[in-house]
């Protein structure tokens, strides 16, 4: 997915999460360019839903404990799945097997072991 690219309102705020070297701050930005993402969606279905689910799964591995990164992980992956179920499409297919392999490697995220060879 090289060709994939945010708004520039959102990429600017993801470029300032992505630079702080305080994890409340990024997790603030993060989390502003997830409302974002409600009103981008409205314009670009497809590209808008990959990108929320792309930001919460950098909002996960910002995620300081294991329930924090578990639901960011989770919103990830329900966020593609439900638009999935509605519209296959082969960009958000890809972005939803990026984002399980990411999670699965997310050693922090409290995933059991035994869930790990189910993904």
């Amino acid at each position: 997915m090289a060709d994939f690219s945010y708004p520039e309102e959102i990429d600017t705020i993801l470029a300032e999460a992505r630079a702080t070297r305080s994890g409340d701050r990024a997790r603030s930005l993060l989390n502003q360019a997830l409302r974002l993402c409600d009103g981008w969606k409205n314009s670009e279905q497809v590209e808008a839903t990959i990108g929320k689910a792309k930001i919460y799964a950098e909002l996960a591995e910002e995620g300081t404990n294991i329930s924090q990164r578990l639901i960011a992980w989770k919103a990830a992956l329900q966020t593609l799945s439900a638009e999935l179920n509605r519209r296959p499409n082969a960009g958000m297919a890809n972005a939803y097997c990026e984002i399980v392999v990411d999670c699965d490697q997310d050693v922090f995220s409290g995933l059991d072991p035994i869930f790990r060879k189910r993904v």
